[in-house]
């Protein structure tokens, strides 16, 4: 997101954001609640993107079953955000080795 934005969401001065980047090298407290943050988020991701392929699976079988050709766009559109959840989830699996 950037320090700027960072600092804005936190309501912090920027400097303060790299602060907290340099200390993620030595104090090892931080680097523990960083690291618990980090892998909330990431389940957190991963979660709303398993719910988000379902939903698309679905809408897609029931545009397959009962559609018409007015929906070829709308199924182009599902099909594609599909595949980038999908891509978006093998690429964090193969960089964490996590399922």
């Amino acid at each position: 997101m950037g320090d700027t934005k960072a600092a804005e969401k936190w309501d912090v001065t920027t400097r303060t954001i790299r602060n907290y980047r340099t200390q993620l090298t030595s104090n090892v407290e931080l680097l523990k609640l960083f690291d618990q943050k980090k892998k909330l988020f990431a389940e957190s991701w991963v979660d709303d993107a398993t719910a988000a392929l379902k939903a698309g699976a679905e809408r897609l079988k029931s545009l397959f079953a009962h559609g018409s050709s007015d929906d070829a766009d709308l199924i182009t559109a599902i099909a594609n955000g599909c595949k980038v959840l999908g891509e978006l989830n093998i690429t964090y699996t193969a960089l964490t080795h996590e399922p």
